[in-house]
């Protein structure tokens, strides 16, 4: 069969999948500031049910210990979720957040994006900088790199298009943005030899040693942890 699938078109990556998509802390620890919610609202009242902040209004946070931001900053704001074990928790990004105001450990900062909603409880981070790949278009591998799923970002359905899979290869196995793995049916039929492609996952996000692939194609359900994925198609260095 075609590698990718016959009806592969490559689209680049873009700036708001790859804040959007998410990752996997690898048990590092973050600088993580403090979402503190709507400043308009008092904070004795404030809950994750009842705070939420439109569309470029504003938001307090309170700065990790040592962080010192200015004015103009932009940060990422993301729910903390749950651990994966050996591979620390899952980030799930809500939108960025630009510094206005800084005083002590306490930033006020406007919301500029939302990918969902930017609530109280939340956690913020410096926005990691956006290497464009631009029009690039990763060329067919033969025998590409091996590597499994960890997990769907979102445990709560059925994963389809535009959801995230984390994949347990990164940065230090020389994956980039914009490569694009094949996720296959673990061997039921050993005999045969043959597996079964189950969803073609673009590269939105890499980190050291697990990458965040966006799904682009889906052959058939059932994707899940385990499940190898092969490396089919790669971006020029």
């Amino acid at each position: 069969g075609a590698v990718g699938g016959d009806v592969y078109r490559y689209r680049p990556v873009r700036r708001g999948e790859f804040y959007s998509a998410g990752f996997l802390t690898e048990d590092t620890s973050f600088p993580w500031a403090k979402v503190m919610g709507d400043p308009s609202e008092p904070r004795v009242e404030r809950t994750p049910t009842t705070s939420s902040v439109d569309i470029y209004q504003q938001v307090e946070l309170e700065a990790p210990g040592g962080a010192t931001y200015q004015p103009g900053d932009s940060l990422l704001t993301a729910w903390l979720g749950r651990e994966v074990p050996g591979w620390g928790n899952v980030v799930v990004p809500s939108g960025i957040v630009r510094v206005l105001h800084t005083k002590g450990q306490d930033v006020l900062a406007e919301v500029v994006q939302q990918f969902s909603r930017v609530v109280d409880g939340q956690v913020a981070m410096p926005l990691e900088p956006f290497h464009d790949p631009g029009m690039v278009t990763p060329a067919a591998v033969e025998d590409g790199l091996e590597s499994r799923v960890i997990t769907v970002r979102d445990v709560h359905a059925v994963p389809d298009q535009q959801d995230i899979v984390f994949l347990d290869a990164g940065r230090n196995q020389g994956v980039a943005l914009g490569d694009v793995f094949e996720v296959r049916q673990m061997l039921s039929n050993a005999s045969t030899g043959v597996q079964q492609p189950v969803a073609v996952l673009q590269i939105v996000h890499v980190r050291d040693r697990s990458a965040s692939g966006l799904i682009v194609q889906i052959y058939q359900p059932g994707l899940q942890a385990g499940q190898p994925a092969q490396l089919v198609r790669k971006m020029p260095s």
